[in-house]
């Protein structure tokens, strides 16, 4: 049996179980980091859209079920997230998008479409100002999630792997 598929599905949930458990611990003005998306962004930037996206949907289920939350809204979010970073890959210019830069570029916009989606959707309340939705529950949550991932780039010119 191939497991090669299976390996990302068990490294998404032990940070998915980590992000849950202990990361809202680590929230700056109910910002917490989403560490999942920085791994789906890590396997979407190596197997292409196709891949992230369907990681993506996987991922979100996977999320759904461990979050207790409304089943579907994972998904969603996720899938897009996975589908924009898609985005940043291109078989053909493999040097060129490798670069660090568009990496942490590609976390930011993958980071804002799932957090903008996910507080879009799970928000019941609409009396909130979008300007207020945007800041605060996409942007913040973005540029953490961002600043967390800068640590990837750094960690992979100090350890020199590919």
């Amino acid at each position: 049996m191939n497991y090669r598929h299976l390996i990302p599905v068990l490294i998404f949930t032990i940070v998915a179980l980590f992000q849950i458990t202990l990361l809202p611990w680590a929230a700056i003005n109910k910002a917490i980091p989403q560490l999942t998306v920085i791994v789906l962004v890590l396997y979407t930037h190596v197997n292409g859209q196709l891949y992230g996206t369907v990681s993506g949907f996987v991922f979100g289920i996977i999320f759904d079920l461990l979050s207790g939350g409304l089943l579907g809204l994972g998904m969603f979010s996720y899938t897009a997230a996975g589908f924009m970073a898609g985005y940043f890959h291109n078989e053909n210019k493999i040097a060129f998008y490798d670069e660090p830069h568009f990496f942490i570029l590609s976390v930011f916009i993958s980071s804002l479409v799932y957090s903008l989606l996910y507080s879009l959707a799970s928000l019941g309340d609409i009396s909130y100002n979008f300007w207020i939705l945007l800041i605060e529950y996409s942007l913040l949550p973005a540029a953490y999630t961002t600043g967390v991932a800068l640590i990837l780039p750094v960690f992979r010119k100090v350890k020199n792997f590919r």
